[in-house]
């Protein structure tokens, strides 16, 4: 600061700043030189005179930071030293050239940090040498009580008024005194970043302009000190390393906080973050838009509502980008807030320091995405130079100074494949510029362009120094570098603008309570991907009720803490969780698949018992409803024999009445024809005087009744007329009135005769004999014309009724025949009906007694039939007792299984992950701690992820057959991450071609030439690629190995250095090395799973004993492995058949106790099932024995053991003993074919151990250099 404002007074005066780091020479002051001046001929020579101004300072600073080469000599002081002594220097051409008018002014941080070095005695003495010390605590107090009172009055707008005098400069004795303490407790020499100097407090005091102080809480007061703090924590907090120093600090800060104002304004800021989206301004930019001069306005979001606005983000990043799994817990909203508040400020840079996989690189991808920043990575290739890194650095440049974009520059340890890059990017970082990146041919075009924008700014210097201020303003650096790298912290501190120009935020891990968390985040989100059915529900419930979820995250949290001390970062945590959500997964559905076989056969059973139960008791109810139905018929068959025999009665009686009604009918028809014959004269006269009275012409009857006297004849004929028809008045008015009469001819003519009393004929008889002349026709015609049909009617009805007392006797005889023969009608009608009801009768017994019958033979049938199916289920059920008794026996097994699958899901996860590149001693050590810690009683590996058959396959493949190499097998074979094989012997590398050749197998080595066109064909066609004789792990590997997938549309495609290539998903990778000690850097080891084949004492003695029994007992290991083989086919044959079993069972449709097929199978499938068990046992009998016989020869494979070890140790001697294993193998072999003196076994060994040492003796004597 003091030196820019001497700068500043000086007139006619340019200043060019030369930032040094380690690699800084005198080529970078010489292409410094170049730019600002002229090399000009004069008549002394040579000489270097100002460009643009009568004179030049330049300024070197952190002079002391250039590495002295082995003889201690720096190559910028020596020539420095030349430069002041001499006022010039020799060019590359011996030339002699001058400096004119060029003044060199340096500086440099005193202390003893590790990048840093000593002044020759011979520089300093010919410099003048100015020390200044840091202001003490008042003056602090007073420079930045001047700071605070115009940015606080600034920033507190409305509330102004607070910033008095003694609020400033209480405020700033707060921030001085934190300031003070936090670099007395915190020093370089625990770690080199935690250099505090007072451009944190000036940091500190500007960044108070980008918040709003009013609106954190409603107390002016307490609202300023949240965002001091905040703003406390993300410049010293952000930056410390360990726990403990956090919380150290939060102790510094909150008794400073509490002892200057007595504020709890803490208590409230845990939930707090402080992000751009937060403010009322937008967060994108407009393109080509510059940021506001001390950053974007941050406002506060509470971790609810920033998880919504990161969750928005991360979709829109995955439709632009790759697809982003992130879960969403505590750090992730603390990283994705501290990356925003850099990046969003002018040139806001950032040094992500921590461990791989802690989420450095999404965030910063994500939040650049968010902000609308260009993010930009070097795509780093086979053939990636400092050319390539260049050209790189010119394209963000360009984009930043040129074109004002807003750049994110994101570079990784993998990618600082030279260490130049180191000191490009320090030089970026420092000002803006890299010296010698571009000639003065190529600046000229590029910045005619920046003219314009210069001169709208107000900018008066050098267009180059425009542009180097437009780099520095919209180019973000992010350095991911991973702080367990051994060159990590000299790479920083010989780069100081890596701490100086950078953000350094540590991020090595996460918190106790989000490692708890991210589990539980992982499985819900794993079981929430789908839709599950209810069996997935049930089992989980039923896992879930062995092992509390909240006791398995402990768990998970709990076995990566034990192996952090060997290495463990958050990015295997993440691994371990998803090896243990794979494993899971395919465990528990095969065994909820094996349960619910389980569960339909023994369903099936009960089903079959109760159904016997059923048979029993339906069979019971029908041997009574078949009793009662044959009572029911034999009651019908009674009925109708009754009923018959009164239908014969009634048949014999109805005879009788028909032939006596045929005589009543007889008698009936004579007396019949006596009265027609007395009738039948008399009836046509009636009739015919009827006839003549209906043709009397009413005038006829009218002149009658118009008469005031009648005649004697037609008076007398009309008496004659009114007697018979009953009328005793005889006037001539009662005369006159009845012919008067409606209708009088009909009721004459319809006259019914039988209606004459005998009085009513006698006294009309009298009449006719009184007066017979009246009734003469003639007369009565002569009368009047009706008068003779009158007459005529009389005399006929009188005849009529003569003739009818006559015949009355015959009538009422004849009425008496017909009464009698209407009652023997009924009579016979009667029995008639019953006769015909007693056939309807009988009829319907009959047909009751035919379904009486029916249904008594059906029940019959049925009673039958069901004692034959209680018979055979009877007999099924007791075969099939034992499967029904181990079937129940395995479901409970099940259950179990399933309780602890959590957790043996978990030991084998851990095991894959953390374990892959450990020793035998401390694989079996972190078991057993494991085990113990999560209750487990036994657990094997081996069987738990694979099968004997599996196994027995890998070592006809060529697999050694020792623990270690069966182990290691699982990891290559279940591991996520792909597999590095650290291999010495080429063993297990050979094994692994022979075991995936089906796989579109391709073998290649790093070395070759067309290693990169293999791997890019391997990747686009779905190939399985092992690389051999890796020497480490190829930066361009690094996105596969991440699986940094991008996609487009229904595709995904992967930078494989400088080219996009279409990825296949059958794609698999496997790494191998025969150097038992490769270099792998940090941030690889994460990405990889190192699966360690280098022999140990106890798996060679495994590989020796099975060479030993090859040799010496070559039946016992043909028989052992005929047996494991014979073993598992049994296994596989049994599982075969209990799953027919199972599966016929609970296919089966209907009642199963009626399949007879179905039966006639279950049986067997039964007998071949009990074979089988029977073979089983004796076949691990007879293992049992054979492995006593083959652990007879374990003395001298572990003699044989010994014997390498100890010659493999002669190379700590001289490096020139080194003997490889394939040597010592074929020593052994050798001593193997010895002949066979000695009879037992024990003298045999000895024998061969004798042998060995001899030849072993042999073999090693002769390379040794002296005897």
């Amino acid at each position: 600061m003091l030196l820019r404002y001497a700068f500043s007074r000086l007139r006619s005066t340019q200043v060019a700043v030369v930032h040094c780091s380690a690699q800084t020479s005198s080529r970078h002051v010489l292409q410094k030189l170049g730019q600002t001046c002229l090399l000009l001929s004069s008549n002394t020579g040579r000489v270097f005179r100002p460009k643009d101004c009568e004179n030049l300072v330049l300024y070197l600073k952190d002079i002391n930071l250039p590495k002295p080469d082995k003889w201690g000599t720096s190559n910028l002081i020596a020539f420095l030293q030349q430069v002041l002594t001499y006022k010039g220097f020799y060019d590359e051409n011996l030339e002699w050239v001058s400096l004119e008018n060029i003044q060199v002014v340096a500086s440099m941080s005193t202390g003893g940090a590790v990048g840093s070095h000593s002044l020759t005695s011979r520089f300093s003495s010919i410099v003048r040498i100015c020390t200044i010390d840091y202001p003490d605590r008042e003056q602090l107090q007073t420079i930045y009580s001047a700071y605070l009172q115009p940015v606080l009055q600034h920033s507190l707008g409305s509330q102004a008024s607070w910033a008095s005098t003694g609020k400033t400069h209480q405020l700033a004795g707060s921030l001085v005194q934190l300031y003070e303490q936090v670099k007395a407790k915190f020093t370089v020499d625990d770690h080199s970043h935690y250099l505090f100097t007072p451009c944190i407090l000036t940091e500190w005091v500007l960044s108070l302009l980008r918040y709003d102080l009013t609106a954190a809480q409603s107390n002016v007061t307490d609202s300023v000190l949240e965002v001091v703090a905040y703003e406390a924590r993300r410049l010293f907090r952000d930056r410390l390393v360990s726990s403990k120093d956090l919380h150290t600090f939060d102790n510094i800060l909150s008794s400073i906080i509490r002892g200057d104002w007595g504020s709890d304004t803490l208590d409230n800021m845990t939930d707090g973050f402080y992000v751009t989206w937060g403010a009322t301004e937008g967060a994108v930019l407009a393109p080509g838009q510059s940021l506001p001069p001390h950053g974007k306005q941050l406002g506060r979001l509470d971790s609810a509502d920033l998880k919504q606005v990161i969750q928005k983000g991360v979709v829109l990043y995955s439709r632009d980008n790759r697809e982003l799994d992130l879960l969403l817990f505590w750090e992730v909203c603390d990283f994705v807030s501290r990356v925003d508040r850099v990046l969003s400020r002018p040139g806001g840079s950032l040094l992500l320091a921590g461990r791989s996989g802690v989420g450095r690189h999404t965030a910063t991808s994500l939040v650049s995405h968010m902000l609308g920043y260009t993010l930009f990575t070097p795509k780093i290739s086979r053939g990636y130079t400092l050319k390539q890194f260049s050209n790189d650095l010119k394209t963000v440049m360009q984009l930043a100074g040129l074109e004002g974009q807003q750049i994110v520059l994101l570079l990784e340890d993998y990618q600082f494949v030279h260490p130049a890059f180191l000191e490009m990017v320090n030089s970026l970082l420092s000002s803006g510029e890299v010296p010698g990146l571009y000639t003065p041919e190529e600046l000229e075009p590029l910045l005619s362009s920046l003219k314009d924008a210069a001169s709208q700014d107000g900018f008066t210097g050098p267009l180059y120094n425009y542009f180097s201020y437009r780099i520095q303003q919209n180019l973000h650096i992010v350095l991911i570098m991973d702080c367990s790298n051994s060159n990590f912290t000299i790479n920083c501190e010989s780069n100081p603008a890596f701490y100086r120009k950078c953000s350094v935020q540590w991020m090595e891990g996460w918190s106790e309570s989000s490692m708890k968390k991210i589990p539980e985040l992982l499985l819900a989100k794993t079981e929430g991907g789908g839709e599950e059915n209810e069996r997935d529900k049930s089992t989980k419930g039923r896992s879930s009720a062995g092992y509390a979820q909240g006791d398995l995250c402990h768990l998970f949290l709990m076995v990566h803490e034990s192996c952090r001390e060997h290495g463990a970062t958050p990015s295997q945590y993440m691994s371990f969780l998803h090896v243990y959500t794979a494993i899971y997964s395919r465990k528990q559905s095969q065994l909820t698949t094996r349960q619910l076989h389980l569960q339909a056969g023994v369903s099936k059973m009960n089903e079959a018992k109760a159904l016997v139960d059923e048979l029993k008791r339906r069979a019971a109810e029908q041997s009574a409803l078949l009793k009662t139905k044959q009572q029911e018929a034999d009651s019908a068959l009674q009925e109708i024999t009754t009923s018959m025999q009164n239908a014969s009665d009634q048949k014999t009686e109805m005879e009788k009445i028909k032939g006596k009604m045929a005589q009543e009918v007889t008698k009936i028809e004579e007396r019949k024809a006596k009265i027609d014959d007395e009738l039948k004269e008399v009836q046509p006269l009636v009739d015919e005087a009827k006839r003549a009275v209906g043709n009397i012409k009413p005038e006829a009857l009218s002149e009658i009744r118009s008469l005031r006297m009648p005649p004697d004849v037609i008076r007398d004929i009309l008496e004659g007329v009114l007697r018979l028809m009953g009328i005793f008045d005889t006037s001539w008015v009662s005369m006159k009135s009845f012919l008067a009469k409606r209708g009088v001819r009909e009721d004459i003519a319809t006259f019914e005769a039988r209606n004459i009393t005998p009085e009513i004929r006698l006294s009309v008889e009298e009449l006719l004999n009184r007066n017979k002349a009246s009734f003469d026709p003639k007369n009565a015609k002569r009368a009047s014309a009706a008068a003779a049909p009158l007459a005529a009617w009389v005399k006929a009805n009188v005849q009529y009724s003569r003739v009818r007392e006559r015949i009355e006797p015959l009538e009422r005889e004849q009425a008496g025949l017909l009464e009698n023969l209407r009652k023997t009608e009924s009579r016979k009608n009667k029995l008639e009906d019953q006769l015909n009801s007693v056939g309807a009768k009988v009829n319907e017994l009959k047909e009751k007694f035919q379904c009486y019958t029916t249904e008594a033979a059906k029940l019959e049938a049925e009673v039958t039939k069901a004692q034959d199916t209680i018979t055979a289920a009877q007999q099924l059920i007791s075969q099939l007792d034992g499967e029904h008794t181990r079937w129940n026996a395995q479901m409970s097994e099940i259950k179990n299984e399933l309780d602890t699958l959590p957790m043996r899901a978990m030991l084998a996860a851990a095991f894959i992950t953390y374990l892959s590149a450990a020793p035998e001693d401390r694989r079996k050590h972190c078991l057993e701690t494991w085990m113990a810690q999560s209750g487990l009683q036994k657990f094997d590996l081996r069987s738990f992820l694979c099968t004997e058959s599996e196994q027995l396959i890998w070592k006809s493949q060529g697999l050694p057959s020792d623990d270690l190499s069966m182990e290691n097998a699982l990891v290559i074979l279940q591991s996520v991450a792909c597999p590095f094989l650290i291999d010495p012997s080429s063993r297990a590398t050979e094994w692994l071609c022979t075991h995936l050749k089906q796989h579109r197998l391709e073998v290649i080595n790093q070395q070759d030439t067309n290693f990169m066109t293999s791997l890019e064909l391997a990747v686009r066609f779905g190939k399985t690629l092992i690389i051999q004789e890796m020497d480490g792990v190829e930066p361009v590997l690094y996105p596969l190995l991440r699986r940094e997938l991008i996609a487009q549309g229904p595709r995904y495609v992967v930078q494989i250095g400088d080219k996009v290539i279409d990825y296949n998903e059958d794609f698999h990778l496997f790494m191998a090395t025969r150097n038992p000690t490769p270099v792998i850097p940090p941030d690889a080891v994460s990405v990889i799973t190192e699966v360690n084949f280098t022999t140990t004492r106890a798996g060679l003695r495994g590989q020796l004993l099975a060479l030993t029994i090859q040799q010496e007992k070559p039946e016992l290991e043909t028989e052992k492995t005929r047996l494991l083989q014979q073993e598992e086919d049994k296994k596989i044959q049994l599982a075969q058949l209990e799953e027919s079993l199972l599966e016929t069972l609970a296919t089966a449709q209907g009642n199963i106790l009626e399949n007879r097929e179905l039966i006639d199978s279950l049986n067997q499938t039964k007998a071949s099932s009990a074979l089988i068990q029977e073979s089983l046992l004796e076949s691990h009998r007879l293992q049992a024995s054979l492995d006593q016989e083959r652990d007879a020869y374990l003395p001298l494979a572990e003699s044989a053991s010994k014997m390498y070890f100890v010659i493999t140790d002669l190379s700590k001697i001289n490096n020139m003993y080194r003997f490889s294993l394939a040597s010592f193998l074929r020593l052994f072999q050798r001593a193997l074919q010895a002949k066979k003196e000695a009879d037992n076994t024990e003298a045999r060994i000895a024998a061969l151990e004798a042998c060995l040492k001899n030849m072993v003796y042999e073999y090693i004597c002769r390379s040794l250099f002296k005897v």
